[in-house]
């Protein structure tokens, strides 16, 4: 077992009421409790009994969505003891070693109550708000989404876009790599009643894989994203020839059967073609600025 991650240790000793020296908080955990001390969820108290400063809870109910902004697993699911957290996000859906899930948790970010189509469509645009991000079950909630969305990713890149940024789109959803049977059914469900996505993911094989899946069950109602600028120089600035390598050893991928899961999608088809022209992939964390650009 690896060593738990600094990051979930503190949040865990948090929720189970317990106020955590400030002296004993590692380095790679203080952004994280500055944040929370911003958002009024925790501050530093020097509590009965104590001399020490001391991190302490002072907002009980924003603590949790906040946890599950990071971990939308629970801080308690057994996955998070081995795995990164991006690792563990993904290990949620059903998979050999955890079993097939019943619900599925879409973590989300509402820009306006016309995004989706239900009962909490003000709560969850609250929650964005307020949190930043929003959480619902799939398919227990009968939430759809409407409008224009993006569907990401990674979650560095979901975190980054929001409301201001990225106004033309009425909501953001996070898939965490490959993108479970559920989630597509909800994608594929909101599509019937007029929803269209944009897909934000990485420029290269696993990217392109991920979003074949997506686009056979929703059709023409998902393109794609590139940026405005897409091209060999791009590809030879920004990309990263040793993930290429990779991922062309790898069994998982062949280019043709891409070519034939992208057929009829030209700009698909462009990024393959320049992915294997330049032997370079593009990761999506290095493409924030040209998607924040082309959203303005």
């Amino acid at each position: 077992m690896s060593v738990l991650d600094p990051i979930l240790r503190f949040l865990r000793r948090l929720s189970e009421g317990d106020k955590v020296s400030t002296r004993s908080v590692a380095k790679a955990v203080e952004a994280t409790a500055n944040k929370m001390s911003e958002r009024q969820i925790i501050a530093k108290r020097i509590p009965p009994g104590s001399r020490t400063l001391k991190w302490c809870v002072i907002n009980e109910a924003a603590l949790d969505p906040f946890c599950r902004n990071l971990y939308p697993l629970g801080l308690f699911a057994e996955e998070l003891e081995s795995d990164t957290r991006e690792s563990a996000a993904k290990s949620r859906r059903g998979s050999k070693r955890t079993g097939a899930r019943v619900e599925e948790v879409i973590l989300c970010k509402v820009f306006c109550e016309s995004a989706v189509v239900g009962e909490d469509s003000s709560l969850l645009v609250q929650s964005t708000s307020t949190f930043g991000v929003a959480v619902f079950t799939h398919p227990a909630s009968n939430i759809t989404a409407s409008g224009l969305w993006v569907s990401i990713e990674n979650h560095e890149s979901f975190h980054v876009v929001n409301k201001a940024n990225s106004p033309s789109f009425d909501g953001a959803f996070l898939l965490s790599g490959q993108p479970s049977a559920k989630q597509i059914n909800w994608m594929g469900q909101s599509t019937e009643s007029g929803c269209s996505f944009v897909h934000f993911g990485d420029l290269d094989f696993a990217g392109l894989t991920h979003y074949i899946q997506l686009r056979n069950r929703l059709g023409d109602a998902i393109t794609f994203w590139s940026p405005q600028d897409i091209g060999v120089d791009l590809f030879e600035r920004l990309g990263n020839r040793v993930l290429f390598k990779r991922q062309m050893s790898s069994a998982k991928y062949n280019i043709e059967n891409l070519r034939g899961g992208l057929r009829g999608d030209e700009d698909a088809l462009h990024i393959l073609r320049l992915i294997v022209e330049t032997g370079c992939v593009i990761e999506q964390e290095a493409l924030h600025n040209e998607f924040l650009r082309s959203r303005d």
